[in-house]
């Protein structure tokens, strides 16, 4: 009797870890259609262990699923998931993958970044994981590096500007306490002529596409609630959009002081 039960421990103990690795394969698999996904970020198991990772960052990570795509199996019978802020799939942007046995890889970017973030708690890997790094091609400005600028390098954007319309005055202040990186964070300070009400807002600078060290500025957007404020810089306007819908589109000129 005692070497049946032995042997029973024995048989038990050795399959445990498979049974463990299983269950968590069949758990994922339920996860990956986009139907269910969402269904992953809500799990309290899952919670707990990015939250683990990722400490305080976990909100900044988690909040950019505002928008889920549709996952994909990886390699190893893993899970990829995606998502971002609403309209803003370039600039406030996660992405993780989830293994059987409970690996964590994740990535993602907000404004005023100059990098993608990346944290796993797989202390065997090497690089960064293959998904997240297929993903991150998409961000033609960001990789997993620091940025690096040249010595003596200054942002030469004004640190303040002035966009005036007909009906309102809006000064654009960069938010950036060093000259020597790129700034990519500001405050609206809006002016109603009519009767003077003002509104202050944080936002982003947004940057064109190039090839140099830092790109020029096209234009900044600030956002409250459903309104989003856009001051357009190569055709100075002031734009406003309210639950996706322009609302205003007011020419006007810049001046810098």
């Amino acid at each position: 009797m005692t070497k049946f039960l032995i042997r029973m421990f024995v048989i038990y103990f050795f399959m445990l870890p498979f049974s463990s690795w299983a269950a968590g394969e069949d758990t994922l698999a339920k996860y990956n259609s986009f139907d269910t996904v969402s269904g992953l970020l809500e799990n309290n198991q899952y919670k707990k262990q990015l939250q683990a990772l990722l400490g305080a960052d976990f909100s900044t990570f988690y909040n950019n699923f505002d928008v889920i795509a549709a996952p994909h199996e990886t390699t190893g019978k893993g899970l990829f998931v995606e998502g971002w802020l609403q309209d803003l799939r370039l600039e406030n942007a996660s992405a993780m993958v989830i293994q059987p046995d409970g690996k964590l890889y994740t990535a993602w970017v907000v404004p005023g970044n100059e990098k993608i973030e990346y944290r796993t708690n797989d202390s065997q890997s090497k690089g960064i994981q293959s998904d997240l790094l297929a993903w991150s091609k998409r961000f033609t400005n960001l990789t997993f590096n620091e940025k690096t600028y040249p010595a003596g390098f200054i942002d030469k954007e004004p640190k303040t500007r002035h966009l005036d319309t007909a009906k309102f005055n809006v000064k654009v202040t960069l938010q950036c306490n060093v000259d020597n990186k790129v700034c990519d964070r500001a405050v609206y300070e809006g002016t109603r002529k009519s009767d003077g009400a003002k509104l202050i807002l944080k936002g982003k600078v947004i940057r064109a596409t190039c090839d140099e060290v830092i790109c020029p500025i096209n234009s900044y957007e600030f956002k409250n609630k459903n309104t989003t404020y856009m001051l357009e810089t190569v055709s100075p306007a002031l734009v406003v959009i309210v639950n996706n819908k322009m609302v205003l589109n007011e020419k006007g000129s810049w001046s810098d002081n």
